[in-house]
């Protein structure tokens, strides 16, 4: 009896968490149809082009700097069954994801001095650089919560920034913000994402607060976290 109610219950959860994934997918990349349209609205072809150039490096930038930590964190986690292993895992790989992601923050800060890109796309790499620390803190965070079945949460938080970025950008090309104006806007809507993330999980918030706060890591956090 037991047995066939955690199938039943195991079935439903990968059900809700493919639809929950399914459903921002679909619904995220509608957003970013939208986006791109209202760029080339307010910037014509030249703005889409610099847009375009801009995420797509910042996008391989960050692919690179993940050095599959994120997939290896929701894998760790999924395995792990301990509330304590999990926050270990998370404040080890956590700082390490950081410090890559500014690793890469320092190479496309190098890319600014290059003289083989006009110099307003130098200073949209600046900006794009910036980016990539708020969006490494949103996806490992993600790849902690996605670990832990919760794909739904993670989905929903992809959603909303991708609104929040949507909803800054409209106001920012209006206002002749240009390229440099969206931009900050998903820097700002990553931000929000990922401080939106810590929360979602109870063992996430422990353990970050332990990264940022205790002198001795994430041993010294004493929460106890039910397993899911």
């Amino acid at each position: 009896m037991n047995q066939a109610v955690g199938s039943q219950r195991a079935t439903l959860r990968v059900g809700r968490n493919a639809a929950a994934r399914l459903s921002a997918q679909v619904g995220t990349k509608l957003l970013s149809l939208l986006l791109v349209a209202l760029v080339t609205r307010y910037e014509g072809s030249a703005g889409l082009g610099r847009y375009v150039l801009i995420t797509t490096i910042v996008g391989l930038t960050a692919a690179v700097s993940d050095l599959g930590l994120g997939t290896f964190l929701t894998r760790e986690v999924a395995r792990e069954r301990s509330a304590t292993g999990r926050r270990l895992l998370l404040g080890h790989l956590l700082p390490l994801r950081m410090a890559s992601a500014a690793l890469g923050t320092g190479l496309l800060l190098v890319l600014t001095w290059v003289p083989i890109f006009p110099g307003g796309i130098r200073r949209l790499f600046s900006l794009g650089a910036l980016y990539l620390l708020p969006n490494a803190a949103m996806a490992i965070l993600g790849s902690f919560v996605t670990g832990r079945q919760r794909m739904d949460i993670t989905s929903f938080i992809d959603v909303i920034a991708r609104m929040l970025t949507l909803a800054g950008a409209v106001p920012a090309l209006a206002a002749g913000l240009g390229v440099f104006g969206v931009l900050a806007c998903t820097a700002a809507a990553d931000g929000v994402g990922s401080s939106s993330t810590v929360p979602s999980s109870v063992a996430g918030n422990c353990c970050l607060a332990c990264v940022l706060l205790r002198p001795n890591g994430p041993a010294s956090c004493r929460m106890h976290t039910p397993s899911p």
